[in-house]
């Protein structure tokens, strides 16, 4: 963990400006947490919302999408569940992929009490998906 630590340090990012957004989200394949989050988003103009559907209790799959994923943000998104469930984000090869992306890095997975290493390595770290459609529009109607 301390290597990744260290290669985290030289990899943050800070909130992209940019006349446009393309907004990658890697969600769960079902349930409702997508479109919570693209309601909280709401309809900006300059936002083009990317979805990739992902197996989200699989670090394969998780890292194959964040292997996929090219925007300005990242976000991975899902909802609540028991503690054993968020175990796939404290995998170390997952959080060295998601370390590895170019783009601004949101990790909005579970609730409040809901805490892993991914929210660790992420440039924001939200407490729900919610949160973090609501913090990404708002950061984008400010520029």
């Amino acid at each position: 963990i301390i290597d990744l630590l260290n290669k985290y340090k030289s990899r943050t990012h800070q909130f992209p400006e940019r006349d446009s957004y393309t907004i990658c989200v890697i969600h769960p394949r079902s349930g409702t947490v997508l479109q919570d989050f693209t309601r909280n988003i709401g309809n900006l103009d300059k936002v083009d919302i990317k979805p990739i559907p992902t197996n989200i209790q699989s670090p394969e799959s998780i890292i194959q999408s964040i292997k996929q994923a090219e925007g300005d943000i990242v976000v991975i998104i899902r909802g609540g569940g028991d503690e054993v469930d968020f175990d796939v984000f404290n995998d170390l090869n997952v959080i060295d992929a998601w370390i590895s992306l170019p783009s601004f890095r949101i990790s909005a997975i579970g609730h409040s009490k809901d805490r892993t290493y991914l929210d660790i390595f992420s440039d924001r770290s939200c407490d729900t998906p919610t949160a973090a459609a609501v913090g990404i529009r708002e950061e984008i109607e400010k520029n």
